[in-house]
């Protein structure tokens, strides 16, 4: 008889050969569309995306010097897996998304621009199923999709923009210059993650594209709900970090609650229990 380990580590070896064919396929998709709409070739895109990747890297390991990796290879493997789910289910797919755990009590989570996310062992631990997992990570996705901290950076003027105007930094010789924007907007971007947060209406803005992907990707979304109004409603948790960062979680609780209300009621997705327990009893249940 198979064991439990064995199951789900085909399931999820079976789950990211999926998400791998449809990243492939949107990838593909998505240079297409950009060929037919803009006279600018492969290598360009590609240059595009690199810039992104490269200013993303670079804030992923500030954040590591602040949070230590939570040392879980089999967890770490399980959040990338979801995080790819639902990021196929994204506005942008094409993005190689990486996910990892932070070996923190916070109740936190981070994504830079180009597809890393993290979430910490504190948030993790008052979760209770998978569904609650990706509404988190979908929240990630969301920001680094609407390019949120690029925007604010002011790498871009909109989300229209991005490829336009980052093209503006390599076309022409200028990827020099490319090379010293990434320098001089690491440091920035850091003290808006980490300190500053982006702005309301970004974080608005991220909690309904929430909604619609973990729809999307077959969760059950009022599950994003629940999460949070057990974070606003438990004391003896440190959440300074997400209530300095965020608007008020009454605020959007009600706001996230009159929209499933008005769009998503009817819809019932999975939780997932089960698999979730499996993967984060032994790091952060104990």
């Amino acid at each position: 008889m198979m064991n439990n380990k064995k199951f789900y580590a085909i399931l999820l070896a079976t789950l990211l050969s999926v998400v791998l064919s449809q990243q492939i396929l949107a990838s593909q998709s998505f240079r297409d569309r950009i060929s037919k709409t803009r006279n600018i070739g492969t290598e360009e895109i590609k240059d595009d995306t690199i810039i992104e990747v490269k200013i993303g890297q670079k804030i992923a390991a500030k954040i590591l010097t602040k949070y230590p990796l939570l040392d879980n290879s089999d967890l770490n493997k399980y959040l990338t897996v979801i995080g790819r789910v639902i990021a196929a289910n994204s506005p942008r797919p094409e993005l190689l998304y990486r996910v990892a755990a932070l070996d923190s009590n916070e109740v936190i989570s981070y994504s830079t621009p180009g597809g890393y996310i993290f979430i910490s062992k504190g948030a993790l631990s008052l979760m209770k199923n998978e569904a609650e997992l990706a509404a988190m990570l979908a929240h990630e996705i969301s920001h680094i999709s609407h390019h949120h901290v690029m925007q604010k950076l002011n790498l871009q003027s909109s989300e229209a923009g991005t490829e336009a105007t980052i093209m503006q930094l390599i076309s022409g010789g200028a990827k020099d210059v490319s090379e010293l924007t990434i320098s001089n907007s690491v440091d920035q971007a850091e003290n808006l993650i980490l300190n500053l947060g982006i702005n309301h209406r970004h974080e608005f803005e991220a909690d309904q594209s929430t909604m619609w992907i973990t729809t999307i990707a077959g969760y059950d979304s009022s599950s994003y709900i629940n999460f949070l109004e057990r974070v606003n409603r438990t004391s003896n948790i440190n959440k300074s970090d997400m209530l300095r960062t965020h608007p008020p979680l009454a605020k959007r609780i009600q706001t996230l609650r009159s929209f499933y209300d008005r769009n998503l009621s009817t819809i019932k997705g999975e939780l997932i229990e089960e698999r979730f327990n499996f993967y984060t009893s032994k790091s952060i249940k104990n």
